[in-house]
């Protein structure tokens, strides 16, 4: 069950003014709301190529086109090869990844996003081959945490190692002691109850009682997780930590917010995520807005599990 998650909540706010107090909020967490209705935003991969197409690498240029197939397996990607006039034709093709937000606007809805304006920002930029086109597309730790997510994880923790193995370690235990706080002593929040006139049906996943933590540890220096390592990068704000072990919660379909680094990284972080995720969905919750999503390959069908 997948639907575009701004036309969703639209429709959720509208019931809402409908009758008050009933479509506001829906019977589903956030993290289940994100798996299940919210549909990821794109990458638009462009390739500047000069002289003749023929000439860059056969399978890099089938697997892209692949990529605009109607695929259940197919990455949150659009492509487009573009040639360069005025430029040698011997010169070497070149790939560019930008990310696609659409963010919400409230005053109009056409049929395809509700008034989303669009915004872009270049993630890489490097040369087009094989190798690096299979590194952007996937790579095993992005596999991971989709059969993590797909498994009912409320959310993967994505440590970023900033190679002091002192610091590195130290934040580990402090994630995987904190995971292991809120599954012994933090209580689920109460949904909203189901009703005739609810804007949309429940989204429980089977582990609900189970508040489903885990940590996914991350060199910098992976050559596999490069793309994945520069995608989490480009995110952060403070260019401080980009010297300090990072932290960044992954759930849904690969959203994932801002990383904690430095002094944010801390308990009280980690928990006021978790409660978030696990809080009910409704058209006021500012994730649609704050969050943004990895580039993941593979089918999210629990079937693919």
């Amino acid at each position: 069950m997948t639907c575009k998650p701004y036309v969703w909540l639209l429709s959720v706010c509208l019931w809402g003014l409908v009758f008050p107090g009933v479509g506001m909020a829906c019977p589903s967490r956030i993290y289940q709301a994100a798996f299940y209705r919210w549909q990821p935003d794109d990458y638009h991969v462009t390739v500047e190529y000069s002289g003749e197409l023929s000439k860059a690498p056969v399978e890099a240029v089938n697997v892209l086109r692949s990529q605009s197939m109607d695929d259940p397996g197919r990455a949150n990607v659009r492509t487009e090869f573009r040639r360069v006039d005025g430029k040698g034709g011997n010169e070497p093709p070149v790939m560019q990844v930008s990310y696609v937000k659409h963010v919400p606007l409230m005053e109009a809805a056409p049929a395809d996003r509700m008034g989303a304006a669009v915004w872009t920002n270049l993630v890489w930029s490097g040369p087009f081959t094989a190798e690096t086109t299979a590194r952007i597309l996937d790579s095993p730790v992005r596999q991971e945490l989709k059969k993590r997510l797909l498994a009912g994880d409320v959310a993967v923790w994505i440590l970023l190692e900033s190679g002091d193995k002192e610091k590195d370690d130290r934040t580990a235990r402090l994630a995987e002691e904190t995971f292991k706080d809120i599954r012994v002593n933090m209580k689920l929040p109460p949904l909203p109850a189901v009703s005739r006139f609810s804007a949309a049906p429940s989204a429980v996943a089977a582990g609900d009682k189970d508040i489903r933590l885990s940590l996914i540890r991350v060199s910098r220096d992976n050559p596999a997780e490069s793309f994945l390592v520069t995608t989490i990068r480009r995110f952060l704000d403070d260019p401080k930590g980009d010297r300090e072990p990072v932290l960044t919660p992954v759930f849904g379909r690969g959203m994932i917010l801002k990383p904690l680094a430095g002094a944010r990284l801390n308990p009280e972080a980690i928990r006021k995520v978790t409660v978030e995720l696990l809080g009910h969905c409704t058209c006021a919750s500012p994730l649609p807005h704050q969050a943004r999503y990895l580039l993941m390959k593979g089918n999210w069908e629990k079937s693919a599990l």
